[in-house]
């Protein structure tokens, strides 16, 4: 899980856009800090060998040869330099707190024959080759200086960090549509396509929310277009069928006769089924809310096709109390369960129901050991009208409503219906019912 997630954060967009930035920043650092460098390198250096020179002459110039160690006291006095002598007769320094600079310091550089300067342990020295031994002059670090250095860094560190938080927050803020988009993609793939993008921003990005509520106003229109034409035909028809039925009465018997019945019967059951399902769709979200044990409403559900081959098993049932319409559920379930036992055969085992729980919701699972559905025909199971048996014969009966009312009513609740099949090994269904009262908006 925490593997999955660190390589969700690590593959967004966001990251990687602050990746960029944060690299971009980093490399123009490098840039800067490479080409002060370069110059200080070969045109800075010059003049600092020439100006250390010059002052060390001056400096070696007043204190004689060999050095005066009052002068070089009276030296240290005034600038604060530390002078240290050492031959193989005399050893002095104006100064015992500076520590010793070692022959082999790294951070030196040769001034000119004789001499060398360089950086040691915050301190800058030069060495100078005298007639009878060495005399080294240091600067020492003041006692201050790391305390601003040290302040110095915090105050970076603190800009820094300023500028990559502004930078996060920044680049959040430029990418926030892009998180409408998906919630409003989800909601609309989730079949609320009353959901709208919020259009708040004056860039590419508007016209992308414009384009998407645009998109998604036109299918919600189609598709509520596509509905009451259907139900406009619907009704229509009803009028003519029972005309139809009437005029049949009065056609003497025959074998026609009763095939036209049947006909006729067909399509009213038909419309009538279509009527009804279309009220229930609209009745869906006007739900009669009320705390019910769902272990109490499976019996129920069960009762009037439990005899049925191949049967129905019922499993644990624990109590679990949810805030549902219990009539509402028993529709789901009777749809549910006449599916897994229309398409599971006598010789198959009996259907199976159980009741539990799961991260805060009630499941309700009933699985049949039947024939399955193709994977290809599952994406459109909770479609209106979708048959797995594209041939719509008379034996397999329904007519491709009852799940998407199913789906309605669970929509409803706030909860969910997932279907899982497999040919020749049977189809598993759950509902899931949040605990805690959590209605959805229905289309």
């Amino acid at each position: 899980m925490r593997i999955d997630l660190i390589r969700k954060i690590a593959g967004s967009v966001f990251t990687r856009l602050l990746a960029a930035s944060l690299a971009a920043g980093l490399c123009l650092d490098l840039l800067v800090f490479g080409a002060i460098h370069f110059y200080r390198e070969r045109h800075l250096e010059g003049y600092e060998q020439i100006l250390i020179g010059q002052y060390v002459d001056y400096l070696l110039a007043d204190l004689g040869d060999p050095p005066d160690f009052k002068r070089a006291g009276a030296i240290a006095r005034r600038t604060t330099i530390v002078i240290a002598y050492r031959s193989q007769n005399r050893r002095w320094s104006t100064s015992d707190t500076i520590p010793q600079i070692p022959p082999d310091v790294r951070r030196a550089f040769q001034v000119k024959p004789g001499m060398i300067a360089g950086f040691y342990r915050g301190h800058h020295f030069a060495r100078v080759k005298t007639r009878d031994g060495e005399l080294t002059f240091i600067v020492p670090r003041h006692a201050s200086l790391k305390k601003e250095a040290t302040l110095a860094l915090l105050v970076l560190l603190g800009l820094m960090t300023g500028i990559m938080a502004g930078t996060y927050f920044y680049i959040r803020w430029v990418l926030k549509p892009l998180r409408w988009l998906k919630e409003g993609a989800t909601a609309v793939g989730g079949g609320n396509l009353r959901h709208r993008v919020p259009e708040k921003r004056s860039d590419e990005f508007r016209d992308l929310a414009e384009s998407f509520n645009k998109m998604t106003r036109r299918v919600n229109d189609m598709l509520r277009g596509k509905e009451q034409l259907l139900l406009d035909i619907s009704h229509e028809l009803r009028s003519p069928v029972t005309r139809m039925k009437l005029e049949l009465e009065f056609l003497p018997g025959s074998p026609t006769r009763e095939s036209l019945r049947e006909d006729i019967c067909e399509v009213e059951r038909m419309v009538t089924q279509i009527l009804d399902a279309a009220r229930m769709q609209k009745s869906a979200a006007e739900l009669n809310l009320r705390p019910v044990d769902l272990a109490q409403l499976i019996p129920i559900a069960t009762e009037a096709i439990a005899q049925r081959a191949p049967g129905i098993r019922i499993g644990n049932l624990p109590p679990l109390t949810a805030v549902v319409d219990p009539e509402k559920v028993l529709t789901v379930l009777s749809n549910i369960l006449e599916n897994a036992l229309k398409y599971a055969s006598e010789s198959t085992r009996p259907v199976e129901i159980s009741l539990g729980s799961d991260d805060g919701n009630a499941t309700i699972k009933v699985r049949d050991f039947g024939i399955g559905i193709p994977k290809e025909a599952q994406p459109y199971l909770f479609e209106p009208f979708f048959r797995v048996d594209g041939s719509r014969s008379r034996e397999t009966g329904g007519y491709g409503l009852g799940l998407s009312l199913c789906k309605t009513i669970m929509r409803a609740h706030g909860g969910r219906i997932d279907i899982e099949s497999e040919l020749a090994r049977g189809t598993s269904v759950t509902l899931t019912f949040p605990l805690s009262p959590q209605p959805g908006e229905v289309r």
